[in-house]
């Protein structure tokens, strides 16, 4: 659970490291465009998040679901070819981090006691602050 919330987080942070090198792999995009690339992920996750508590109806598979479709997305982002197919990975990195993230908290508060969940709440927590640096 705690490796899920590090991986969610550096999944949407490591484009950040790369947009010099994006931005020589394709030269004939705009600087806007290749900053779209760490900040699209972000804007789709916070989308998937409102939208999933509405419309998800078993927890365990929609985690399954978004895990699988942020691991596809950052696998898929490694191997584009251009620069609208790499948008198109990272935008289902950013459905399978949005679906992630409000389902660990809901899957913790279902299971734990209200003792251990306040404990185990801050640990999620830290190791997500963690994943972000």
């Amino acid at each position: 659970m705690f490796s899920t919330a590090f991986l969610t987080l550096i999944g949407s942070q490591v484009a950040a490291s790369i947009i010099v090198e994006l931005k020589y792999a394709f030269p004939d995009v705009s600087g806007v465009q290749i900053e779209l690339v760490y900040s699209i992920v972000s804007f789709i996750s916070f989308l998937t998040n409102c939208l999933c508590s509405i419309l998800v109806k078993s927890k365990k598979r929609a985690l399954l679901m978004g895990v699988l479709l942020f691991t596809l997305g950052g696998i898929l982002t490694g191997i584009a070819w251009n620069y609208p197919v790499l948008m198109l990975f990272r935008i289902i990195t950013g459905i399978g981090t949005g679906m992630i993230t409000p389902l660990l908290n809901a899957i913790v508060a279902d299971h734990k006691v209200k003792d251990e969940e306040s404990k185990i709440f801050s640990k999620i927590s830290g190791v997500s602050q963690a994943g972000s640096i």
